[in-house]
Order: C-alpha cells, then structure tokens, then sequence
C-alpha cells in the first residue's frame, strides 16, 4: 500500500478534501496535526527540500498571527524557518508528502497528481 503523510488541519476544508482524495486513491495517510505536534526545525528544512521551495513561500500571510512577526521584510530563510516552527498556524495546508516528494495541495489539480 502506498504511504502519504498529510500535514493537516482538521478545521481546514481544503485539508479534508485532501485526506478524502488520499483515502480514495488507496493511500495509507499518516495524518500529521501540526498544530498539535508542531514541526522541529529539522523535519522543517527536510520537508522544504521536498517541496522545493523556500520557506517564505509556504507561511500564511493572511492569517492574523502573521501580524505579531513585526515586520519581515529582511527576513532570510532561517527567519522564515523559525517562524513558522515557533507559529504552526503560519504553515500553509495541507501539505502532502510522500517519499520522495511533496506538494501543497490547496488547489483541486493539486490532488491529480495522486
């Protein structure tokens, strides 16, 4: 059986639909609540090399916690990184893993690729 962890918030409907087409396409999910059980800087910096990505790119700059970063216009990575392991609300959902890839899958296309 194929594996996927889903970094997931339940509250979240784009995350539901997310685990809903992980479960369809026979997926084992390991369900990650980040909220919860908050990524270290470590398993932070492994999951955005899969994603490849910076970190900037995956923090949710609309969510009202974003406010309380002050400004972060001279940000550098290892800013963006902390940040987002100090606030998991910031990290952007869900985000789909798999073994050697992952992606954000906010969209509906996002989950075609499964």
């Amino acid at each position: 059986m194929k594996t996927a962890i889903l970094y997931h918030n339940n509250r979240c409907g784009k995350s539901r639909a997310a685990l809903l087409a992980l479960q369809e396409k026979g997926y084992e999910v390991r369900i990650r609540y980040y909220l919860e059980q908050p990524l270290s800087q470590k398993e932070l910096i492994a999951l955005l090399k899969k994603l490849q990505v910076p970190a900037a790119s995956i923090v949710r700059t609309k969510e009202a916690h974003f406010k309380s970063l002050g400004d972060t216009k001279q940000f550098k990575e290892l800013d963006w990184i902390r940040a987002l392991v100090q606030n998991p609300i910031l990290l952007e959902r869900p985000i789909i893993e798999l073994s050697s890839k992952a992606w954000i899958a906010r969209r509906p296309e996002a989950l075609s690729i499964l």
